[in-house]
């Protein structure tokens, strides 16, 4: 079942963030930096993530247990627009189509609330996310860098188009 995200599942979260970074990005990252991700940092990251104005997690739970979770918020260079900020799924609930169902959702959320795009921002070299955004029908747009703590990665922004979008471009 999809729900908003609430406090008491910031240490699930954490949990599921942790080990998905260290496991999807233990061959683009150095050791040592992964090493010194720590749970209380993640824990922290969540908090300060849903404390910010236009945040939110939507939540995939079954029998009181996080199995995955899509971060969203508004996006600052677009009016009409939202940002899916993260996407991680708990590796033992991973190809149960709990990441799709999420985004998907996002998807809904953000048309329902008059949205007329959703980015994402992807390394380039996670072929897993990048496949799945794909999949869903995100479309590259350009290339970017995202820093994780001093070391950058090449990333993409990926965009979904909403119906909205259409709508707003048939009345002009």
């Amino acid at each position: 079942m999809i729900r908003e995200g609430r406090q008491t599942d910031i240490p699930a979260m954490a949990g599921i963030y942790l080990e998905d970074l260290k496991d999807t990005y233990k061959d683009l990252l150095p050791a040592s930096y992964l090493e010194d991700l720590s749970m209380e940092e993640a824990r922290k990251t969540w908090e300060r993530f849903l404390a910010q104005e236009g945040s939110h997690c939507l939540v995939w739970e079954e029998e009181e247990t996080v199995m995955g979770f899509a971060g969203i918020k508004g996006d600052e260079k677009r009016e009409k627009g939202a940002v899916l900020s993260s996407l991680y799924v708990g590796r033992q609930f991973q190809g149960k189509r709990i990441g799709s169902s999420l985004i998907e959702q996002v998807l809904k959320q953000a048309e329902e609330q008059g949205n007329e795009t959703v980015e994402v921002c992807v390394v380039m070299k996670n072929d897993r996310a990048r496949g799945l955004y794909e999949h869903l029908g995100a479309v590259y747009e350009k290339a970017a860098v995202y820093h994780f703590g001093e070391y950058p990665l090449d990333c993409g922004i990926y965009l979904w188009r909403l119906k909205n979008a259409a709508k707003e471009e048939e009345s002009s």
